[in-house]
């Protein structure tokens, strides 16, 4: 009997996970498409990848790997996106298929490494009872979905009753003032430290290094803007996060002579 590649289905795994990942950094790229790779990228591969990984028995079946790979592809998935979202970039699109095509290739390259040192292949699949392995098997599957169904649960529950951002304001002091007034307010959980930057056309005008406010608190400060300010040049406040000093967390556009307009 020929012998199959060891490591084709592998390769096909990681590349799959790979592509279906870059697919989040390509928002040209049709919806039904990106739908199609995300589907096996959560529900499949980093499943797939660990039963291929892990000791699983010898007699251990295509159906059963299959009814486990889905269970832990799950669970994989909500684990990996409720730690994203305390992370400190946070969780969307692009950090949540970036953790799973992670998370399929690094079980992949150890399922290689295992194979290469002759690890015995499963047994192929035979009609009868179940044996207590694999109830075993089935049994940690069906943990592992409840489980991520609990945690997703338990994470939208602490979402609803959570309120986690800070609001930044820049408006003119008067109708007819050459002075601004910036403003944070707290809508966190714990008290927050910030660093506010204000820049006119790439002129810094003002830095507040280390800005506190207690949650449910505000912050106020006045800016006279600089006789001569263009009105063509624009005046934009940034607020930074401790951590990420290079990427503002929330920011504001004033326009000299008119309303402010933020994003």
């Amino acid at each position: 009997m020929r012998a199959r590649p060891q490591r084709l289905d592998l390769l096909a795994a990681a590349a799959l996970a790979a592509v279906a990942a870059a697919t989040a950094f390509a928002p040209s790229l049709a919806t039904p498409l990106r739908a199609l790779l995300a589907f096996p990228l959560v529900l499949y591969l980093p499943g797939y990848a660990f039963t291929a990984a892990a000791p699983l028995p010898p007699e251990t079946g295509r159906a059963e790997r299959f009814a486990f790979a889905v269970g832990a592809s799950i669970a994989v998935a909500v684990l990996a996106g409720l730690a994203l979202n305390y992370a400190p970039g946070g969780l969307d699109r692009r950090s949540w298929a970036v953790a799973l095509a992670a998370v399929t290739v690094g079980l992949a390259a150890v399922a290689a490494i295992r194979r290469a040192l002759a690890v015995p292949e499963p047994a192929p699949w035979r009609p009868g009872l179940p044996t207590g392995n694999q109830v075993l098997l089935g049994a940690i599957a069906v943990l592992l979905a409840a489980a991520a169904v609990g945690i997703s649960r338990l994470g939208a529950l602490q979402t609803a009753r959570e309120t986690t951002f800070t609001q930044l304001w820049m408006l003119p002091a008067t109708s007819a003032s050459a002075t601004l007034r910036i403003g944070l307010a707290n809508h966190e959980q714990a008290a927050q430290r910030y660093r506010l930057v204000v820049r006119s056309g790439g002129r810094v005008l003002r830095i507040w290094p280390a800005v506190r406010v207690e949650p449910g608190g505000r912050w106020d400060a006045r800016l006279a803007l600089p006789a001569g300010l263009s009105r063509r040049v624009p005046v934009e406040a940034e607020l930074f996060r401790p951590g990420t000093p290079r990427k503002p967390y929330r920011s504001v556009t004033f326009w000299p002579g008119s309303a402010a307009a933020g994003r």
